[in-house]
């Protein structure tokens, strides 16, 4: 039924939910729903950049009745996008990312204009670089509430033992006696319906064989019965109750979107979440469209999306929401639905004062009222927050007992708090915050930090932040880009002399491993491994699926190919970005400044530096601030036509030469493991773990690639000594330049390493250079026992040793972690597990990958990529090993 509304007004922005796509096979528990791990398809891809079409055309097009007023060219001020990076993670991401690529698709009109008068389209046409933020459940509940949820459990499990349930299990119960056959084995009971119906599903859509089987109102049967289960379990009589808990806590970032959207003053206009079907059960229950008859409670199709129009009224009245719902790609209509909640019955839009009042109070705002909400004592961080007494943590034990379990909203408190931009869940909070502090402590430093809006919720900016820098300078992604090109020409290929037994032209996950530093650029780094990966894994056909039907689903733009990224966030992971936050790599940096060979470079460059402030744009001149100098001198010489043409001949050049000297005298130190090597030393612990598992054969990764500033290249250049011997100068590093370290093996030999680097987009060949360090200094390929050996005690393993070793006791969680180490051996073990420098999972799309054949490091300050061998999680198996009679780096036959 459609809700009674007037068109007599004006769409001022939307608040856009989607489902997913279609995916692989995937398995949850139905008690507890901890999920498994499954991977996104071409179908899928196809159902979000289809549906990401639908809403350009719907709300982009100024020729729409519901245009929105935002560009058609995307505009970052204009759209905020997030993806839960939980148990489906990787699917809803990539989702994500093709939803966005029909939303915002690649066009020429995005361009840059050079100061060269050149023009610089963006790869791919035109490709548009879309910030996506990651949502990590372990350190942002916002978009994955309902999972390691004690009282979500003990509702489940109250559930399946209500009336109603078993009463719909015992009439179900001959139609599932009917399916063991097409089960492969699975557990046939009502308790596990949602995970036969989807298994039925997937196979019905990719499986000709078995949709050919399956009699044809079995799948109809089996999602009716599924959406039952799902609805019972996302679902509550109370508007406040801990079924609802999936929207629940998603309701601050919806609720301040809404806000944001009608401040007029506030560029907003497109908010939008990736989610798996479980908040749209519970935003349908508050919202009251099941109870109207409007919707039907269940599981919503691939690619659904509810949309809330945030509209301006003609008569110039407070702004108000309109609820609109589409099924999936074969519904193809937003269909308009009247709201029933507590405050409003009637039909039509509802003024946006009188929805935040119903649902505001109904809101998790905070992981410290999560866990209180939940009952969890020790997940996402609530052992580190405040203890709260939970139900028993055997949801089998509370099936066998239902006398035991009690109303799941009792436990819930009821402080809530305004919400705002500022106090999102905070994910320093959500892992490190009060670990090992005695409760009365903690109790109060929460308290403090609550009040003056430091914990917040979902600042957890994984993958992309929408408040970080975006590439605006077009050349920069172009010249990533050609650098992806040649390394698939030089790796990839299998007609290369140095191929490394990649599946090309497919990207395979269990080969491939990318990390970007997310940290000060962090948005130019990340789009930069974006553009690097595109040009590494070229669009292709082969990026196909075969149906069941007998079709054949290629993916968006002509076979765009999906390569997980993981963002490292420098607050929660110093391995990308151990050098800032640093005290003592400071006070190194302050030695530096006063130290006479510094103070007479100064001395020799000040007439120079005494004729550019003209050039400066009031910036300070000193040698101290030398690299800010050069950099803004060679941004203005690249994109300033003006700027170009005043600027004296040599100076460019002359600044460069003293930025060389300042960055690589602050970034080195003449000791391997010294303060000034801390961008290197905090990289090693991956690297090294890698190179030990290249050697593993049941470890398939052939390439690991992280993205990152300049700064760690400068340190592993000191350390590995290619400077010293005169192989590599101390200086900056060009846009797009690259350090391969190739891990190579000759059969019934010791592996060995290789260095080899490309110094930028003008440099087409990739350089062997000899390396010196403790322990080797011959020329040649260093054996990897060697390097181990030289750079094994350097390494700076974990977050509570930076903290010592940078002599920081407050940021990036140190206050926690040294409290705890002081109070107690068993706290600070308890801490461990967090303070890893590479936590596994951090990139979304299943975390990391296997380890590398071949390491790589784009240079810069806008996207510097360093081939480190990061910890990841492994997806899958592959027989391509290294070696080769010569040394080269080649496919091995398994043995």
């Amino acid at each position: 039924m459609s809700a009674d509304t007037s068109d007599a007004s004006e769409v001022l922005g939307i608040v856009l939910m989607a489902r997913h796509g279609d995916r692989r096979g995937f398995y949850q528990d139905p008690l507890t729903y901890t999920p498994s791990a499954t991977s996104i398809t071409p179908l899928g891809e196809q159902e979000e950049f289809a549906l990401g079409n639908f809403l350009r055309s719907t709300y982009l097009n100024p020729k729409s009745p519901t245009f929105i007023g935002a560009s058609e060219l995307f505009n970052q001020s204009q759209v905020a996008a997030r993806a839960d990076a939980g148990g489906e993670g990787g699917v809803i991401f990539d989702s994500a990312i093709a939803l966005l690529q029909g939303l915002f698709p690649p066009t020429p009109d995005n361009k840059d204009t050079l100061a060269d008068g050149k023009t610089v389209v963006a790869p791919l046409g035109g490709y548009q670089y879309v910030p996506i933020e990651s949502v990590e459940p372990n350190e942002d509940v916002s978009l994955e509430g309902f999972t390691s949820c004690p009282q979500l459990d003990a509702h489940t499990a109250a559930f399946y033992n209500s009336s109603q349930f078993l009463a719909v299990a015992n009439a179900a119960a001959p139609f599932l006696a009917k399916l063991p056959p097409f089960l492969d084995g699975r557990d046939v009971t009502l308790v596990n319906m949602w995970n036969i119906f989807d298994y039925m599903n997937v196979q019905s859509i990719h499986n000709a064989t078995f949709a050919k089987r399956l009699p044809p109102t079995f799948l109809a049967q089996a999602r009716a019965l599924a959406n039952f289960h799902e609805y019972g379990v996302f679902s509550d009589v109370d508007f406040s109750g801990i079924g609802n808990i999936a929207f629940r806590t998603m309701l601050p970032s919806v609720l301040t979107a809404f806000q944001r959207i009608a401040n007029a003053s506030d560029p907003l206009k497109i908010h939008y979440s990736a989610i798996s079907y479980k908040p749209f059960d519970s935003l349908f229950n508050m919202t009251g469209v099941v109870n109207l008859g409007e919707i039907t409670g269940g599981v919503v199709s691939y690619a659904a999306v509810v949309v809330f129009e945030v509209r301006k009224p003609s008569h110039g009245s407070e702004p108000v929401l309109r609820f609109k719902f589409k099924n999936g790609t074969d519904d193809n209509t937003l269909h308009t639905y009247n709201l029933n909640f507590p405050g409003w019955s009637g039909k039509g839009d509802v003024p946006l004062s009188t929805f935040l009042s119903a649902f505001e109070p109904a809101a998790i705002n905070t992981t410290t009222q999560w866990c209180n909400v939940c009952g969890q004592t020790t997940l996402r961080g609530c052992a580190d927050l405040k203890g709260v007494p939970g139900p028993p943590t055997s949801v089998q034990a509370l099936l066998e007992a239902p006398s035991a379990m009690s109303s799941a909203s009792a436990g819930e408190t009821s402080c809530i708090a305004t919400y705002n931009e500022s106090d999102r869940i905070s994910p320093v909070g959500a892992g490190f915050l009060g670990a090992g502090l005695s409760l009365a402590v903690m109790t109060a430093l929460i308290a403090t930090l609550m009040l003056f809006g430091l914990f917040s919720f979902g600042s957890k900016k994984s993958k992309r932040s929408n408040n970080d820098i975006v590439i605006s300078d077009l050349r920069e992604a172009v010249q990533e880009f050609q650098l992806g090109n040649f390394i698939q020409a030089t790796y990839l290929d299998p007609n290369s002399t140095s191929y490394i037994g990649t599946s090309f032209p497919l990207f395979n996950q269990s080969q491939v491993q990318v990390r970007a530093d997310a940290g000060g650029e962090g948005g130019v780094i990340f789009d930069s491994s974006v553009a690097m990966t595109q040009g590494m894994f070229s669009v292709t056909n082969f990026a196909n699926i075969s149906l069941a039907n007998g079709s054949v689903s290629t993916a968006p733009l002509n076979g765009y190919q999906y390569v997980p990224i993981e963002s490292v966030e420098p607050e929660e992971d110093v391995s990308l970005e151990g050098f800032t936050s640093c005290n003592t790599q400071a006070t190194r940096t302050t030695a530096f400044y006063n130290s006479p060979a510094f103070l007479e470079v100064a001395n020799r460059s000040a007439p120079f530096l005494n004729s550019l402030p003209q050039y400066l744009d009031g910036r300070s001149v000193s040698l101290v601030n030398m690299w800010n100098i050069y950099d803004y001198m060679n941004v203005q010489s690249i994109h300033n036509e003006t700027f170009a043409a005043r600027l004296p001949q040599g100076y460019l050049a002359q600044a460069r030469a003293l930025a060389n000297y300042h960055e690589y005298g602050v970034f080195s130190d003449p000791s391997i493991s010294g303060i000034g090597n801390i961008a290197g030393r905090t990289m090693l612990p991956s690297l090294i773990t890698a190179m030990q598992r290249i050697v593993n054969q049941s470890d398939p990764l052939l390439l690991h690639y992280s993205a990152m500033a300049y700064k760690p290249l400068l340190s592993f250049f000191n350390m590995t000594g290619v400077v010293a011997s005169g192989e590599l100068p101390a200086a900056l590093v060009n846009y797009a330049a690259a350090m391969v370290l190739e891990v190579r093996q000759t059969p019934g030999s010791e592996p060995v390493i290789r260095f080899q680097f490309k110094n930028g987009t003008d440099d087409n060949t990739l350089r062997t250079f000899n390396m010196s360090f403790p322990g080797f200094d011959g020329n040649g390929d260093a054996p990897l026992s060697a390097f181990i050996s030289a750079f094994e005690p350097a390494a700076v393993n974990t977050t509570l040793q930076w903290c010592h070793v940078c002599g920081q006791n407050t940021d990036r969680g140190c206050a926690a972690l040294l409290g705890a180490a002081a109070n107690s051996t068993s706290a600070a073990s308890s801490v461990g597990h967090h303070d890893r420098i590479s936590p596994v999972g951090a990139g979304f799309l299943g975390a990391g990958l296997t380890f590398a054949v071949m390491s790589m490091a784009l240079a810069a300050l806008v996207f510097l990529g360093f081939l480190t061998f990061g910890r990841g999680k492994k997806h899958g198996r592959s027989d391509q090993r290294l070696g080769s009679e010569d040394g080269s780096v080649r496919e091995k036959v398994p043995a």
